[in-house]
């Protein structure tokens, strides 16, 4: 078979690095790579409503174990860097049919990751890692897969606080994620990390793109009240179709309604009904659906 290097079992990483899986050591393992490779690799096979990375679902364990436990957390899936996230289905059928094969392949990567960052995990900190990793993919599942895993198994394990999965509910580009994930090393492997080298910070400001996140989800949940069937704008088009006015007026007219509330606010410093956020991020919905309504309406104007 062409395309393939000379020993068939053998690996390039992103970084170049040429790894025998059947013989991984400490020298084949990079930091660069595995940050690369995790934020590349989506959970779940990808049946997720989303993708969620390997990446994200690392630095999430990691927020959930103890202080001295966090940098193995982080790394606890450091062997899929090498050789993919198999999913537990497969992994069951595969000990059901006698072969444990891929399990002793991750070991053996993952002894060596472990060697490379010279990290040593306790019984106590394997079973800390264990319930956090457990407790992620149960947020993972609720939030993302077709089932939310209500027929999962969840026997002793607890949903986790919201406010400790920003990871996972950032819903991070591949570019996002890589970057988050060699800051936490960085941050949490001390020498043993601290000459990774960070690419890049991603253009633009997370901040922004995580409120532009926020948006798009409060479209999607006031769509499915105010719109009909197949279109999410109705309330809109039918405002527009019920007074006579330009396609995209109604929603321009609801965005001086907004101006006027935070105005309010500018003046009294706070609002009866709802928060100055809502308000704000109403603004910037309704702005942006104008602009779509008008678009529309102009290319209908355009002669074919």
């Amino acid at each position: 078979m062409t395309g393939l290097l000379a020993d068939k079992t053998c690996m390039v990483t992103a970084s170049g690095k040429v790894v025998p899986l059947r013989d991984v050591r400490a020298e084949h393992i990079c930091g660069e790579d595995i940050a690369h490779h995790l934020a590349g690799i989506n959970r779940f096979a990808s049946a997720t409503r989303i993708p969620v990375s390997v990446a994200a679902h690392s630095i999430a364990v990691a927020n959930l174990v103890k202080p001295e436990h966090r940098f193995p957390a982080l790394l606890h899936d450091g062997h899929e860097a090498y050789q993919g996230d198999q999913i537990r289905p497969l992994r069951y059928l595969l000990k059901e049919l006698g072969c444990n094969l891929v399990d002793r392949i991750a070991k053996n990567i993952q002894d060596a990751v472990h060697q490379a960052f010279n990290i040593q995990v306790s019984e106590e900190g394997a079973k800390d890692i264990h319930r956090a990793d457990m407790q992620v993919c149960r947020y993972e599942a609720q939030r993302f897969m077709a089932d939310q895993g209500k027929d999962w198994d969840w026997s002793g394990i607890e949903m986790p606080s919201s406010d400790l999965m920003g990871p996972i509910d950032a819903e991070w580009t591949w570019e996002e994620a890589r970057y988050a994930f060699l800051l936490e090393m960085k941050k949490l492997g001390g020498a043993e990390t601290a000459l990774l080298s960070l690419p890049e910070p991603p253009a633009g400001d997370a901040g922004f793109f995580e409120i532009l996140r926020e948006i798009r989800d409060l479209h999607v949940q006031k769509s499915s009240d105010y719109g009909r069937d197949s279109d999410p704008l109705f309330n809109l088009r039918f405002g527009a179709q019920s007074t006579g006015l330009p396609l995209w007026l109604p929603a321009w007219l609801r965005c001086l309604d907004k101006v006027v509330r935070i105005n309010m606010y500018c003046q009294r410093g706070h609002l009866a009904c709802e928060s100055v956020d809502d308000s704000l991020k109403d603004l910037s919905a309704l702005s942006a659906l104008a602009l779509r309504l008008h678009r529309e309406e102009q290319a209908r104007q355009i002669p074919e």
